[in-house]
């Protein structure tokens, strides 16, 4: 297997607001969604491909399994020939 990307970064933060503010401007990433507590930023290479910001309270636990406080990534992958 040989790894051609990150695909999804996603980072529980508690400090959603300045972590959302920063991510959009200093390197000037437009979200393509933010509620309460997310927001997803695209990255520009892959239809699929997000960085996504979670405040604390956001509780999806497909991303952040219970208790879990670490980053969540997925890779972008090809089989060998």
């Amino acid at each position: 297997m040989k790894v051609r990307r990150v695909s999804f970064l996603g980072v529980r933060t508690g400090t959603f607001d300045r972590v959302t503010a920063f991510v959009r401007d200093v390197p000037g990433m437009k979200p393509s969604h933010v509620e309460d507590g997310w927001a997803i930023f695209p990255l520009e290479l892959g239809r699929r491909d997000f960085l996504e910001i979670y405040g604390r309270a956001n509780r999806d636990e497909r991303m952040f399994p219970r208790g879990s406080e670490c980053p969540t990534a997925a890779l972008m992958t090809v089989r060998p020939e």
